[in-house]
């Protein structure tokens, strides 16, 4: 017979349940494979962490469900991201834009790019969310900071314009 589960083991194994189902509850139409949920989850956390099921317990199970998901290609994970996530930002980044040139729907699209398909050699952002947490803010952060580049580069390019026009 093999060996019966630690408790340990069998405290692990109810967390991992635990985050499944968390994020099975709030994604219910996504066919989210419950071995690549887990193996997403060990990804995250180290195995040299000392409290496996405490730091999986810990995390934003749902979110990192919707953003496991989208990495994987789930059918209508992006969907879903998008309708959660992104429509919302509106708001955050018109404030950021107020001074610039920059428009809030080419930040959504670089945005986009950058969380579902990737860039400059790195892959989709959207599977380095870590789940320490929550998701919408982790969104908000990464347009935010995405707008502040984008109108940094504009205003730049808009000096140097202005400059080469005086020399020329």
């Amino acid at each position: 017979a093999p060996p019966a589960p630690s408790g340990e083991q069998e405290t692990l194994e109810a967390v991992l349940a635990a985050a499944l189902q968390a994020g099975s509850a709030r994604w219910p139409d996504l066919a989210l494979p419950a071995d690549r949920f887990v193996a997403h989850l060990a990804a995250i956390v180290p195995a040299t962490e000392p409290a496996p099921a405490e730091a999986i317990a810990a995390l934003h199970a749902a979110d990192l469900y919707l953003a496991c998901a989208c990495a994987n290609g789930v059918p209508s994970a992006v969907e879903l991201f998008e309708e959660t996530h992104l429509r919302a930002l509106g708001a955050v980044l018109g404030a950021a834009l107020a001074s610039s040139a920059v428009d809030v729907d080419e930040v959504r699209q670089r945005l986009r790019v950058r969380l579902f398909v990737g860039d400059a050699g790195r892959g989709p952002l959207v599977g380095s969310y870590s789940g320490s947490g929550a998701l919408a803010a982790w969104v908000r952060v990464a347009a935010v900071r995405l707008a502040l580049t984008l109108a940094r580069d504009s205003a730049i390019g808009a000096r140097a314009g202005r400059r080469a026009m005086a020399e020329g």
